[in-house]
């Protein structure tokens, strides 16, 4: 019986480990795309206020905000 509890064991271990994995990477996912929409909706709202503000074209406040952001 050791051997066959030990290999089910490993086995187990195994399984545990790869979930384990999975789910930081789908965590690690995650968490890049709340980053990514996140500094999409910051652009969205210096546009917003640059339209406000200026009284400009949404188009031309849409190139100055891709403009700073290639200059970062």
């Amino acid at each position: 019986m050791g051997p066959i509890a030990a290999h089910f064991l490993r086995c187990r271990e195994r399984d545990e480990e790869r979930e384990r994995w999975i789910r930081r990477e789908l965590r690690q996912m995650v968490e890049d795309r709340l980053d990514e929409w996140g500094r999409q909706l910051a652009a969205a709202f210096r546009i917003h206020t640059e339209v406000r503000a200026d009284k400009s074209p949404p188009v031309d406040a849409y190139n100055r905000s891709v403009a700073r952001r290639l200059e970062r």
